[in-house]
This record gives structure tokens, C-alpha cells and sequence, in this order.
């Protein structure tokens, strides 16, 4: 199946070809701009100074992380939307051990067409008391401006100058715990994300080089789960398409457009298939 995944776009390669960022490398960038966010901080006093600040922190910790990502795959977004309101927060994989905390900082590249954008999640756990705080930095849909979310298990939802209705600021919430759920270990739902020509491959040493050299340290998340034979109801999309004559874009160039989907059997030749090598070889 193939899926389309969304990248969350940085301050750094947002400004890299600006005057900002033109001719440095990421630690240059990042320092640099540490050390005037946390200026403005100290002189605002502001919280959306403060969450400016908070988030090219967690930025640059992700960088130095090497970046890492799950491709969430659209089954995983279903299990969100069947998930409860009160389920509790687990910690989500890879972590970070940082002092008193287990870190996660990591970037989640969501589906074309759905309704969260690309995120970067923070997450950190403290060791004595297991609390776990997290921070959302999302795009705002149809916007190039990048907002943070912030909660914590036992203080419940903080938005810092997220323009989100209540229904998405609970669609966080469980996503967040969905992935500390789903990424439990004894479910396989989580594998590296690897070359295409590699897959189908006994794993190697060789083959998660290429990988990381080529696309970086990442995991499909919930991959297997898509490639299930199922039935695709007939529904509407969203689509992007360019304006018809006289019509003004909405962005890049595009606008937006409501297109009738046909039902399907998804993964149709596995049903197709004969299992084979089950019969008994005597004859009664």
C-alpha cells in the first residue's frame, strides 16, 4: 500500500534559505537562536515568548537526537478515534535517558489527507515518580506558523496559543496515549522504516545503515496493520487541485475540493491467494 507521509518542517529548514540560517549548520543555527529566544523570554515575560523558546529547545534536541520519526500509519489514527477520553498516558519509544528523565523527542509524520498535520512530540518521564509531561508542536492547517500544546497526565490539557476547538485539543490527548499504548513492545506494531529494494529482507546490520544514510532513524507504526484485506466504504476526500479560471488559491497555489471515493477490497490478493502445504501427504 502505498502512503504518503507528512514532514513537520522546522525553523531550520523553514529559514534555510534565508540570512538566518544560510551557510550554518543545524548546532549554529540553533544555538544562535537559543540564545535570542531566551533574550526576548527574559524581556517579555510572555508566555508565547516562553513557548518560542521552549520549542527551538526542543528542536535542537531533536536534531542532536539525529532526528528521529514514526510513519503513523492510517490504522493507528482509527484505533485514536475508538480510543477513550480517560486512557492514561504511557511513555512512547525511543527514549533519551537525560539526568532525571527519560526523553522522547520525536517527530510524528502523519498520512496526506488526514486531520492532524506533522507534529513534534516531546515527552519526558521522570524516574522516581513516573510522571510524564508532553508538548505538542503542530502546524496550524492551512497556516506556515507552527504552535505548541502542552499537557501533563495529572494537570489535563494547557493550550499556549493553539486556536483548536475543544474536540481536536481531545484528539491530542489520545493520540499521544494511543502511541504509548501501541508501541508496547510485545505488539510488533512498531518496525524500522527501511529501503524498499531491503523489505522482505532477514534484517542486517547492513540494511538499517542504508537505511538510517538514506532516510533517516525511523519506524513504520502500525505498516502491518494497513496491509490486512478490508473493505473501504464509498466516502467523500479532500483534495487539493488546482483553481478553475478566475478562481483565487488558497495555498501553493491550490484549493480545496470535496471528490467522491468508490468502495474497495483493499489488499485484494490476499484473499486471492491458496494457501498451500497443509495437506497430508497419506492417503486414507
Amino acid at each position: 500500500m502505498s502512503v504518503r507521509f507528512r514532514q513537520f518542517q522546522s525553523m531550520y529548514t523553514h529559514h534555510s534559505a534565508g540570512p538566518l540560517s544560510m551557510g550554518k549548520t543545524w548546532s549554529e543555527f540553533y544555538k544562535l537562536l537559543i540564545d535570542e529566544a531566551s533574550k526576548k523570554a527574559d524581556e517579555t515575560k510572555t508566555d508565547f515568548d516562553r513557548g518560542m523558546y521552549e520549542m527551538t529547545v526542543v528542536e535542537a534536541t531533536w536534531y542532536e537526537a539525529g532526528r528521529p520519526y514514526f510513519n503513523v500509519w492510517p490504522a493507528i489514527l482509527e484505533m485514536v478515534d475508538r480510543l477513550k477520553d480517560d486512557t492514561p498516558f504511557l511513555a512512547v519509544p525511543p527514549i533519551i535517558e537525560d539526568g532525571e528523565c527519560d526523553t522522547t523527542c520525536l517527530e510524528l509524520r502523519m498520512p496526506e489527507g488526514s486531520r492532524f498535520g506533522p507534529l513534534l512530540l516531546f515527552q519526558s518521564r521522570k524516574r522516581d515518580t513516573g510522571k510524564i509531561g508532553n508538548r505538542i508542536f503542530c502546524e496550524i492547517p492551512g497556516s506556515k506558523q507552527t504552535r505548541m500544546a502542552g499537557f501533563t497526565t495529572d494537570e489535563g490539557i494547557a493550550l499556549k496559543d493553539v486556536p483548536y476547538s475543544d474536540e481536536i485539543v481531545r484528539d491530542f490527548e489520545r493520540l499521544v496515549a494511543c502511541l504509548g499504548l501501541i508501541t508496547d513492545p510485545s505488539l510488533n506494531f512498531l518496525e524500522r522504516d527501511i529501503c524498499s529494494k531491503d523489505r522482505g529482507k532477514p534484517m542486517t546490520d547492513a540494511i538499517l545503515r542504508r537505511a538510517t544514510a538514506r532516510k533517516g532513524i525511523g519506524w513504520d507504526l502500525g505498516r502491518e496493520l494497513d496491509a490486512i484485506p478490508h473493505t473501504r466504504r464509498p466516502h467523500w476526500a479532500h483534495r487539493w487541485m488546482k483553481p478553475r479560471d478566475g478562481e483565487a488559491p488558497i495555498r501553493n497555489g491550490l484549493v480545496p475540493r470535496l471528490r467522491p471515493i468508490k468502495g474497495a477490497i483493499v489488499k485484494r490478493e490476499k484473499l486471492q491467494t491458496m494457501p498451500t502445504g497443509y495437506a497430508d501427504t497419506e492417503v486414507a
